[in-house]
Parts: C-alpha cells; sequence; structure tokens
C-alpha cells in the first residue's frame, strides 16, 4: 500500500462501516481503519478511535484505547483528534470532577484550536468564559468563541449571545 493510497483506504473503510456503495463489513473496517491508521493516515487513526470512544460500529466501548489512540494522531496533527481527546477528559475520563476533567482537556482544546478545530476552538472558549480548568478571560473567551461562530459553530454563536458579545 503506497502512501498515496492512504486517503482511498480510509474512504473505504468508512464505506464499509455505513454501507455506503458496499455491503457493511464492521469488522473489515475496522481492520481497514487501524492498518491504515498504522501506516500514518491520521483521519484513519481518528475514526477507529472514535470507534472505541463511543462504542460504534459493534465496536465494544474501550475509552483508553480509544484516548490512547486519539491522543497519538493529535500529536501527529489530526485537530480534531485533540477535540476527541479533550471531550472524553471533560466528560469525566480520569477525572473524578469537571474541574480536573477540564485541567486534562484544557491543553488538547489549545492543541485542537491552534490546529484548526473550530470546535476545539469553541470548547476551549467555554472553559475561559467560566475560568474551569484555565484561568478565567472573558477576552480570550470571546476571542475563540468568535473565531468558532464565525466559522458556523452555532453553540458557540449562543454562548456568545449569552456573555452579551455581538
Amino acid at each position: 500500500m503506497r502512501s498515496g493510497d492512504l486517503t482511498g483506504c480510509q474512504d473505504y473503510a468508512s464505506a464499509l462501516a455505513l454501507g455506503r456503495g458496499a455491503p457493511v463489513d464492521v469488522e473489515a473496517a475496522k481492520t481497514l481503519f487501524q492498518t491504515t491508521c498504522n501506516r500514518g493516515n491520521q483521519a484513519a487513526c481518528l475514526s477507529i478511535a472514535s470507534m472505541y470512544l463511543e462504542g460504534t460500529f459493534g465496536v465494544t466501548q474501550d475509552l483508553a484505547r480509544g484516548v490512547a489512540l486519539a491522543s497519538d494522531a493529535c500529536e501527529h496533527g489530526n485537530a480534531n483528534a485533540c477535540n476527541a481527546v479533550a471531550t472524553t477528559y471533560f466528560d469525566g475520563f480520569q477525572a473524578t470532577t469537571k474541574e480536573r476533567g477540564a485541567l486534562l482537556a484544557a491543553p488538547y482544546l489549545e492543541k485542537a484550536c491552534s490546529g484548526g478545530s473550530l470546535r476545539g476552538c469553541a470548547n476551549l472558549g467555554q472553559l475561559y468564559a467560566v475560568g474551569l480548568g484555565v484561568a478565567f478571560d472573558q477576552t480570550r473567551a470571546q476571542t475563540l468563541l468568535k473565531k468558532a461562530c464565525g466559522g458556523g459553530i452555532r453553540a458557540a454563536c449562543d454562548i456568545l449571545a449569552k456573555l452579551g458579545s455581538p
């Protein structure tokens, strides 16, 4: 498999998982996602990580495995994977309180937002707006939320409205 084939493999694995243009074959999809991930396609790494994080497509939920896969994809530049890790931590993985979850999530949200994930910017903006896991900073919150809102993240627009920001 050449590196140029990886996007096609990722697409085919998605088709197998969803039954789009091919019969549903979750095991083949999972194997193909993993193989494609192992060869450097970070979108495939996020896809298989999501299967473990969410327990979808017949895969037993395994948060530790999902976070490990998504963290690796994040470290290799997949901003959406960074957001997935942050969301998992914020939702309570390895954290007994929302504060602890936010502390674990914040660095991943910084990477997500700086890497181009508008959802990461929206999530980070929310943390700054209330000072959860980061220092309270209304200006930074509004900057991040405006960026996300301008990119079409409706939840960011709603939060801006609640903050009284134009």
